[in-house]
């Protein structure tokens, strides 16, 4: 992906970052990575802590669009999230569709 380790983020808390879901092995045409948080937000950080999405063997992926809809198929027990001690700079420059 073409990126550098910082090791000055590894003292960043986790739990000030603002989760970046991405889907592991399966996913649905065209998906995206999911941020939790956008510019304008008060949780919003240019710093993000990783999350990866797995869908459940039994599950067919669709494209999922954001945290609230993440929440309610971890519900259904068809996604499943695992966190990890990654953190990513990765400021976020511009909103909307086409972005």
């Amino acid at each position: 992906m073409h990126v550098n380790y910082a090791p000055l983020l590894k003292a960043m808390p986790l739990s000030s970052a603002p989760e970046m879901y991405l889907f592991q092995d399966r996913s649905a045409p065209g998906q995206l990575a999911i941020f939790a948080a956008e510019p304008g937000e008060g949780s919003y950080s240019p710093i993000w802590r990783e999350t990866i999405l797995t869908w459940k063997a039994s599950a067919t992926p669709i494209l999922v669009t954001g945290d609230t809809q993440i929440d309610r198929l971890e519900k259904k027990g068809v996604l499943s999230e695992r966190t990890t001690s990654v953190r990513l700079n990765c400021p976020i420059v511009k909103v909307g569709k086409g972005a």
